[in-house]
């Protein structure tokens, strides 16, 4: 009696033919996955990979699974930077595990997330394209990626925010926290949202801080916007203050009058030109009082102080009248 044939156990110490089976696999065989989650790829740290593979081979292999409408062809699941370094150095053929079971999309996705190669807005784009796609709810597509519902919840937010927001988001080198961002997107109102994001640009807003504006009410979020937006010139003042005995080359010394410049346009903007008149009379008297107490001046000087000081207080109360 004739014996059945053995399966040839593979390198993952199995004999099912649903194995993922690994191999060298051609280069131009390989087609990208068009929904890859990951958008951006930086130059820079490809070619840094490539010469690291140059150096020391590919440590790591990339996942594939073979075309279902071409047998001579495989679609990327994970491993894009890996591929597109190989590329950059000619190589043929790359090193490559062959998955022969699952999504395409789950496991493209799944993968990112564990490596953390995608930023917050990738990452909630390619859930929501799941979503939309194979019509999971948020509980189900948060078990195939193992995230809690809530959590699905609050990262498909963030395909709200306004698009200035995911343009400065995605040109900031992910060095605004994920759940920052979620804070943001918890504020219906656009407007709040812009407000939110430019005081976190200047680096006044933290998580707390953020859920604080959103507890408060509507009419009181700018205000609380401006605060912070305060408090970061305060801070700037504070540092200059640190640094004003120390030599400061002369390009640094311009770049300080200019911002100088803008500070006084905007502030100008903020008020009526009767309020500006009126400020500049407080700063004035204030100035004199000081100059006063502080400064060994002639009589004569004092009085004509004194008289200025009495016509500007005349003209103060005539504005307010």
């Amino acid at each position: 009696m004739k014996s059945k044939p053995q399966l040839a156990v593979n390198l993952f110490g199995s004999t099912s033919p649903n194995t993922p089976k690994i191999a060298d696999i051609n280069v131009d065989s390989i087609i990208p996955n068009p929904d890859q989650p990951r958008k951006t790829f930086s130059e820079e740290s490809l070619n840094e990979l490539a010469e690291s593979i140059k150096r020391h081979g590919l440590l790591q292999p990339i996942t594939l699974k073979r075309n279902e409408n071409d047998i001579e062809k495989y679609i990327l699941v994970a491993g894009e930077r890996r591929l597109r370094a190989h590329k950059l150095l000619g190589k043929d053929k790359i090193y490559s595990i062959v998955l022969t079971t699952g999504n395409i999309d789950e496991l493209t996705l799944v993968e990112n997330i564990q490596r953390e190669d995608l930023n917050a807005l990738e990452e909630a784009e390619a859930l929501a394209k799941l979503m939309d796609k194979y019509h999971y709810t948020q509980e189900a597509l948060g078990k195939v990626v193992g995230k809690v519902q809530a959590t699905i919840s609050n990262i498909l937010n963030l395909n709200r925010l306004p698009e200035k927001i995911k343009q400065d988001y995605s040109t900031s080198n992910n060095r605004i926290s994920k759940s920052l961002l979620m804070e943001v997107a918890r504020h219906e109102n656009k407007d709040e949202q812009m407000e939110l994001w430019s005081a976190i640009k200047l680096g006044t807003m933290t998580v707390k801080s953020t859920r604080a504006a959103k507890k408060a009410k509507k009419d009181d979020v700018l205000t609380f916007t401006y605060r912070q937006t305060l408090l970061t010139g305060r801070l700037f003042v504070k540092r200059l203050e640190e640094i004003k005995n120390k030599n400061i080359d002369s390009t640094t010394v311009s770049e300080l009058f200019l911002i100088k410049q803008e500070i006084d346009e905007s502030i100008s903007t903020l008020s009526s030109p009767e309020e500006q008149i009126l400020n500049a009379i407080d700063i004035f008297n204030k100035t004199t009082e000081i100059a006063l107490k502080e400064i060994k001046l002639d009589q004569e000087t004092i009085l004509n102080l004194s008289d200025l000081n009495n016509r500007l207080l005349i003209i103060k109360e005539i504005i307010k009248n």
